[in-house]
């Protein structure tokens, strides 16, 4: 190879940001640089920080907790790969939106990553790390989480109260932003169209995708204008057009239930899906332990406890 494209490359590598961090851990051979750590620290002080004034030994207990957290991340992250989970880009940017709506500007949020050493980069990357993990963890949980019939019966009958629901409907509506057209789309329903087809064609309302669909709802939880209509209606009855601060409505009730406590075949797989959480959280802790006894970490405590 000619001397100075290998000094080059050399320089280049020299230069890298990784090569320049220390390592201060590995995982199954994997490195942990220094400068993870500090981002790392940089995202939980962000996180807690301010509300709990973390301060000399508090903060050295942070920085050690920190150093776990990435221990873990990266068993966890490695069996991810093995079993194929995934994020998409859809779900780092709808969990990106969801952090920066706490606060007035996106300006603020920016600053505030830059007070704590960190890059939008680095909380994009941050999030997709946390999110594929929550992956890994539910589909772990379900397959160590096995729950019987039994099991799911009796705990509807001991949390009965968990399952009482008031005076509810299911309702539909198409919405327009006249009367002249909401006439019109009225007397296409008496005279037979199909109500999903017309919400999906006509329907200014966003819930249009679903054929207009409001799903059930008791009272106080909808515009009082809803409920004074749609808990007067018969089933499959159509309303008047109906004048609402959101537009022109047409309803129509699909189903009604009287207060009182959902059957146990309504809420079986609801059941089952909250005990297999429940169940399967404290099973995925034993299934983690088992993997990390037989990961080979290795972590530089002297340069650990000099950044401490």
């Amino acid at each position: 190879m000619n001397l100075k494209l290998l000094i080059l490359l050399l320089l280049v590598a020299s230069c890298s940001p990784k090569s320049r961090s220390p390592v201060l851990a590995t995982v199954n051979g994997d490195s942990i640089t220094l400068q993870e750590f500090q981002k790392a620290l940089g995202m939980e002080e962000w996180k807690f920080g301010s509300e709990i004034g973390l301060t000399g030994e508090r903060l050295k207990q942070l920085k050690t907790k920190v150093v776990e957290s990435l221990l873990k991340d990266r068993i966890l992250l490695e069996e991810a790969r093995a079993k194929g989970v995934k994020v998409t880009e859809f779900e780092v940017k709808e969990s990106l939106d969801h952090f920066k709506k706490a606060y007035p500007k996106e300006e603020d949020f920016n600053k505030l990553l830059e007070a704590k050493g960190l890059t939008l980069k680095d909380f994009e990357e941050h999030r997709k790390r946390e999110l594929t993990i929550k992956k890994l963890m539910d589909i772990v949980g379900k397959e160590q989480a096995s729950i019987s019939d039994e099991e799911i019966k009796s705990y509807y009958d001991t949390h009965s109260q968990e399952f009482q629901h008031p005076q509810q409907v299911h309702a539909r509506q198409i919405v327009t932003d006249s009367k002249e057209k909401a006439d019109s789309i009225h007397n296409m329903l008496v005279g037979g169209a199909s109500f999903e087809e017309v919400a999906r064609k006509y329907s200014l309302s966003p819930d249009r995708k679903q054929g207009g669909d409001l799903g059930w709802f008791g009272k106080g939880i909808m515009p009082q204008e809803f409920e004074q209509i749609c808990f007067h209606l018969k089933i499959n009855e159509l309303s008047p057009v109906v004048k609402t601060p959101y537009g022109f409505h047409i309803f129509q009730v699909l189903e009604m239930r009287e207060a009182g406590q959902s059957a146990f075949d309504e809420v079986r797989e609801e059941i089952r899906e909250r005990m297999v959480g429940t169940k399967g959280r404290g099973l995925f802790q034993s299934w983690y332990e088992g993997l990390r006894a037989k990961a080979k970490i290795e972590v530089r405590t002297e340069l650990l406890e000099e950044k401490l």
